[in-house]
């Protein structure tokens, strides 16, 4: 499996936007976790078309099946990292964190 998921990568990647990490449970070898990081909201939708429509990739994931039992897991998420929709980025005084005019409070 993890062999096909190598070769497979280049052709997940190929439109472009998109980039593949495959990751090890660290408490158990058998357990693989395939994370695809798009660069857009538009990246991540076009590659949803290309895998409801491309006969290419379809075959691909019908490879893919073949290696798993059950059916996969698959989450969507967000990543917040460089975002303000928790609050503004540049105010920390909202999120607990101490302006940084003020050093940070002696704990010994």
């Amino acid at each position: 499996m993890l062999t096909f998921l190598r070769s497979a990568r280049d052709y997940y990647e190929q439109p472009g936007g998109i980039r593949m990490r495959l990751l090890q449970d660290a408490e158990d070898e058998n357990a693989l976790i395939e994370v695809f990081e798009y660069d857009s909201v538009e990246a991540y939708q076009s590659d949803e078309q290309r895998v409801a429509s491309d006969p290419m990739m379809k075959a691909v994931l019908n490879k893919w099946r073949t290696f798993i039992e059950g059916k996969p897991t698959v989450e969507v998420c967000l990543d917040l990292t460089d975002t303000d929709l928790l609050g503004d980025a540049d105010d920390d005084s909202q999120n607990g964190a101490a302006p940084e005019s003020e050093p940070p409070a002696n704990e010994g």
